[in-house]
C-alpha cells in the first residue's frame, strides 16, 4: 500500500456505494466502534480539517457563506426555489446551523393570540395576528372551541315590511334567511303576504300524518 497505490484508491471509491458482505459489514462497523488512542486523532486531524465542509459526492455543491445567510429569512421551500437546492438540503443544513425556522403560516401560536379566541371573530382574528383564515378556523377546531354567531337584532323597519313580500324576498332583503324571517313574523302575528293554497296544504298534511295543519298554514 504505497501512497500512490492509496490515493489511487480513494479517488475511484470516492463517492461510489459500497458493496460489503454481512461479514465484512460486520467487521466494518467493529473497526468504526473501536476504541481510538490518542496518537490516532493526532494523526486523522488534519484529514478531518481537510475533509470538514467538503461534501463526500463530488456531484454535491459545498455551501457558501452568502447561501447560509438566505437560511432563517425566508421558508425552506422559497430559500430552495432560489438556490436551486432541495428542499430536504435547505432543512438539514438549518439544521445543523442550528437557524431557527421562518414560516409566517406554521409559526408557533403565542399565549396572547390564543387568549383572542372567544373574544373576537375568526376574521378579525386573522386581521390582527396576521395569519390566514384557515389556520385560525383550524386552531379553533384544535382547542375545541365552537363558533356561536351573534344574532343581528331586528330595526323597527325590517318589522313594518315582515307581511308586505313573501318571505323568501325578504329575506335576501335584510340579508336572513327565510326561517329567521319567517319565525319573526310568526312571533308578531304578521300574516304572509302570500297565502297557501289550500290543495297545498292538504298534500303536506297527508304526507306527514297527524301534523297540525296551523304550522304549515302560514309558510308562503
Amino acid at each position: 500500500m504505497t501512497p500512490a497505490l492509496r490515493a489511487h484508491l480513494s479517488r475511484i471509491k470516492t463517492g461510489k456505494p459500497r458493496k460489503l458482505t454481512r461479514r465484512g459489514e460486520a467487521s466494518l462497523l467493529a473497526a468504526l466502534h473501536r476504541p481510538k488512542s490518542a496518537q490516532w486523532f493526532k494523526a486523522m486531524t488534519p484529514h478531518f480539517a481537510a475533509r470538514r465542509g467538503k461534501p463526500v459526492d463530488p456531484n454535491d455543491r459545498v455551501w457558501t457563506s452568502k447561501e447560509e445567510k438566505l437560511i432563517g429569512t425566508m421558508p425552506d421551500g422559497a430559500v430552495a426555489k432560489r438556490l436551486g437546492r432541495s428542499v430536504s438540503a435547505v432543512t438539514a443544513r438549518r439544521r445543523l446551523k442550528a437557524i431557527p425556522y421562518l414560516n409566517p403560516v406554521l409559526r408557533p401560536w403565542h399565549d396572547a393570540e390564543i387568549k383572542l379566541f372567544g373574544k373576537a371573530s375568526d376574521e378579525k382574528i386573522a386581521k390582527r395576528t396576521g395569519r390566514s383564515l384557515k389556520g385560525v378556523q383550524g386552531k379553533r377546531r384544535e382547542l375545541g372551541l365552537l363558533v356561536r354567531p351573534r344574532v343581528r337584532p331586528w330595526t323597527a323597519r325590517e318589522d313594518r315590511l315582515l307581511g308586505t313580500k313573501p318571505d323568501t324576498e325578504l329575506a335576501v332583503q335584510f340579508n336572513r334567511t327565510r326561517m329567521d324571517v319567517y319565525w319573526r313574523r310568526s312571533k308578531l302575528a304578521v300574516k304572509p303576504a302570500v297565502a297557501r293554497p289550500l290543495h297545498r296544504i292538504c298534500l303536506w298534511a297527508k304526507r306527514l300524518g297527524p301534523v297540525s295543519w296551523t304550522v304549515w298554514f302560514d309558510i308562503p
